[in-house]
């Protein structure tokens, strides 16, 4: 229902729908682990359309830890360790290595 509502009143490439797409992913990862995999699929999503749109800043660096998180939480250690790595790596781009 809310993906539905995104892509209506969204373009599917704007950010708005990339913000969106985030905080929907926050909302279903507050939720039960049953919502996990809705919530690894919207922070996808969120990644997918910055990274189209060569707007990939510390909004990407969040949708990436966040995937991380969750896939540690589905026992998915290989998945979560290259989503951290990449996170991390956005981040230290982004602010720089010595603000760590």
């Amino acid at each position: 229902m809310y993906v539905k509502m995104i892509e209506k009143f969204y373009s599917p490439t704007s950010l708005e729908s990339s913000n969106s797409y985030f905080l929907l992913g926050v909302y279903y990862a507050s939720k039960s682990a049953h919502f996990t995999h809705k919530s690894i699929a919207c922070f996808g999503k969120a990644l997918s359309i910055r990274e189209r749109k060569k707007d990939c800043d510390a909004s990407c660096a969040d949708c990436l830890l966040n995937m991380g998180l969750l896939y540690k939480r589905q026992g998915m250690n290989d998945y979560a360790e290259e989503a951290l790595k990449r996170a991390l790596k956005i981040r230290l781009n982004f602010i720089g290595p010595d603000s760590l």
